[in-house]
């Protein structure tokens, strides 16, 4: 992939509430964007869940200034209701925001998180089945999901369950018509940048800041982060010098039919 085809890529990240972005695919998104790539950060509620709405706001765009990633306030739907919007109009309005990526000139990558929604949040299985099912329409987008075999979100499981958030979810892996592999990321030369822009949603933090709570989850992911992505998404990654690894067999989890 030359320099002008790297700009032609476009990578979008979609971010349920202010500070997914980072748990998402922080370290993959400063790998995406130090050759030039365009990373589209889109964030789908405005978190008024977990505070002011301004503020979210400004740490949003101060972490993703931080991953050179270029923000995208998009607040469609209430933080912790997204399901409480009729799903037809929900995907209609999800079309009209990806659609315009979708259609220039290159490749796109979209990104979101994956099956059971990292940690059982309703929001991120809904934005998931959302994002799913709008690239089922589109087959010339690619697109790279966050895994967690290894359960590392479970500690922001725990912590969301003690103060009592509703239902959460831990659904089976979604229905894809794309056949996928595992992918596993390796982000050592930017996990500084990732907890730095972490640490930018202060208001989300208790005392003793990204240490005393997603430090430990962030140790635990340690220097890679790990998706499940269609063909298309493991030849972008590879053509962008992406250091990746992914598995030699397709994940059977993806090979259902919708």
């Amino acid at each position: 992939m030359t320099q002008g085809s790297k700009a032609r890529l476009r990578v979008v990240v979609c971010a349920p509430h202010p500070d997914d972005e980072c748990l998402i695919a922080g370290g993959l998104c400063s790998l995406l964007s130090r050759p030039g790539i365009p990373v589209h950060v889109l964030a789908f509620s405005a978190g008024e869940a977990g505070g002011c709405p301004s503020v979210r706001r400004a740490e949003f765009e101060s972490a993703c200034r931080r991953l050179s990633a270029h923000p995208q306030w998009v607040a469609l739907w209430p933080d912790g209701a997204f399901a409480e919007t009729a799903s037809v109009q929900r995907r209609l309005q999800l079309a009209a925001v990806l659609d315009t990526y979708a259609a220039g000139d290159g490749p796109c990558l979209v990104v979101t998180w994956g099956p059971g929604g990292g940690y059982g949040h309703p929001d991120h299985v809904t934005l998931l089945e959302d994002v799913v099912a709008w690239a089922s329409a589109h087959p010339c987008v690619a697109l790279l999901v966050r895994d967690d075999p290894a359960q590392v979100y479970a500690p922001v499981r725990r912590w969301l369950r003690r103060r009592a958030l509703p239902r959460l979810v831990l659904r089976d892996p979604l229905p894809w018509r794309r056949v996928c592999a595992s992918v596993t990321v390796d982000v050592a030369e930017v996990v500084d940048v990732r907890r730095e822009a972490l640490a930018c949603h202060a208001s989300q933090l208790p005392r003793g800041g990204v240490d005393a709570f997603l430090g430990a989850v962030l140790h635990r992911i340690g220097t890679v982060e790990r998706f499940l992505g269609d063909a298309a998404a493991l030849t972008l990654l590879r053509a962008a010098g992406v250091p990746f690894t992914s598995s030699p067999e397709m994940d059977p989890a993806c090979e259902f039919s919708t």
